[in-house]
């Protein structure tokens, strides 16, 4: 090996142990997300180690580290997976005064993946043209980055100064500059808002203390952090990264046909015990509107539970098959139906006439 290769070999050593002790530490701290990405860091490190040494001694022992710091990770990445599916999953970043390497790519790209299509900020502070340029360079980055963001929802504060023109013309802009690249932007105010919240649809959901508006004033211009937001200091500030399945449950079409069917007939069934046998077809149209007032309710709350356009589609063919069964419910509950009688005296037990 010559003397360079040796050097490289030497520096992988060091920046390998360096890495899996600092996993160690963040595992040690509970700071799972963070001692698992070092983990993967340091085990990539080690294995360019054990391809490059020649030492048989030496590329058995880091074999067994590398053996033992994978059980470890694959036991971190199934926990973290464990509190993502009970909603339990919490990781706070706490962002110094003055710190840097904040950027919006460093802070959201391990959350981005590629199913998030939907995303939705909510900011009471994309006002003035330093917070218009925040929102439009967190758009750039969801443009940029793997995932294929089709609709993105705002809902923020209008200014209550003299600036609102300028609000308003800045953000009817990057909402004509972002349909140029085949996504929606939905913009809402809110005068009463002042939480700050960021979810993508794919169920995690960040909060930052200062919302976008967490990078300090550059000193110039022209100087560094001035375009790179990596190299900005910041405000200080913390950062809560939840994970859920989804703050609103989606129901699926089971769930929504069981949901929707059970009250449905325990309330038409309830009416027709009440309905003398002798009772004409038209007074039964009450059970069918009736059904009908239910069955679009339910309708009315699914959707709002459910961002999702498409599962509301699904809601919606539901509500129209369920609509057209409503006279062949009314008709079955009639005495005049040839095979009910039975069905009647279950409902309603008594002799027939």
């Amino acid at each position: 090996m010559s003397r360079s290769g040796g050097d490289g070999t030497a520096a992988l050593e060091r920046a390998g142990a360096e890495t899996v002790k600092r996993a160690v530490e963040l595992d040690v701290a509970s700071r799972f997300q963070e001692s698992l990405v070092c983990y993967q860091e340091g085990i990539d490190l080690l294995l360019q180690v054990v391809k490059a040494t020649k030492d048989e001694a030496k590329k058995h022992r880091y074999r067994q580290k590398i053996s033992e710091y994978m059980t470890r990770a694959e036991d971190i990445k199934k926990h973290i997976e464990k509190e993502k599916q009970d909603g339990k999953y919490h990781k706070q970043i706490r962002i110094e005064e003055n710190a840097t390497g904040f950027g919006y790519e460093k802070l959201f790209h391990e959350y981005l993946t590629e199913v998030v299509s939907e995303v939705w900020v909510e900011d009471p502070y994309i006002r003035h043209v330093h917070q218009l340029y925040n929102f439009l360079r967190f758009c750039e980055m969801l443009i940029k980055g793997p995932c294929k963001v089709k609709t993105i929802h705002l809902l923020t504060s209008y200014d209550e100064g003299s600036g609102r023109s300028q609000q308003m013309s800045g953000l009817e802009e990057i909402q004509q500059s972002l349909r140029n690249y085949g996504v929606t932007l939905n913009i809402e105010f809110s005068s009463s808002i002042h939480d700050r919240e960021i979810r993508f649809n794919n169920g995690w959901m960040i909060k930052i203390g200062r919302g976008l508006d967490y990078f300090k004033k550059p000193q110039g211009r022209f100087s560094i952090g001035y375009c790179d937001f990596d190299l900005r200091p910041c405000h200080e500030t913390t950062v809560d990264v939840f994970h859920t399945k989804h703050t609103k449950k989606i129901y699926s079409v089971t769930e929504c046909a069981a949901m929707t069917w059970i009250p449905m007939f325990c309330m038409a069934w309830q009416d027709c015990r009440l309905i003398p046998a002798e009772t004409p077809l038209v007074p039964l149209r009450k059970v069918r509107d009736s059904l009908k007032s239910l069955l679009e309710l339910q309708l009315r709350v699914f959707c709002m539970d459910n961002k999702d356009t498409g599962n509301q589609s699904v809601l919606t063919d539901l509500l129209v098959s369920l609509l057209s069964l409503c006279p062949i419910v009314m008709l079955t509950f009639h005495p005049t139906f040839p095979s009910c009688h039975r069905l009647r005296n279950v409902i309603r037990p008594g002799p027939r006439t």
